[in-house]
């Protein structure tokens, strides 16, 4: 059985993906919500903003991801957000 916290977030995330509010994710809100998510992410990760991110940088992302207790650390968007 589902928690409440669980059902709660989960209930977030569809309306998040819901994007023309219809009670359904079509597979056009899924894609343009991955568009909107995988821009936002680069953007954070891309910290000189020369469109590329370097095997180093990703590895350091990778590990700030996992070690860091920072919340705004660029590695935190390594896989996107979390709320």
């Amino acid at each position: 059985m589902l928690s409440k916290t669980m059902r709660k977030k989960l209930t977030k995330h569809f309306y998040f993906r819901d994007l023309d509010q219809d009670g359904f994710v079509e597979r056009e809100d899924w894609e343009q919500c991955a568009r909107n998510l995988a821009e936002q992410a680069f953007s954070r990760l891309d910290l000189n903003s020369d469109g590329r991110v370097s095997r180093g940088a990703f590895i350091q992302f990778g590990s700030n991801f996992h070690i860091s207790d920072e919340p705004d650390v660029p590695g935190n968007w390594l896989f996107g957000p979390y709320d």
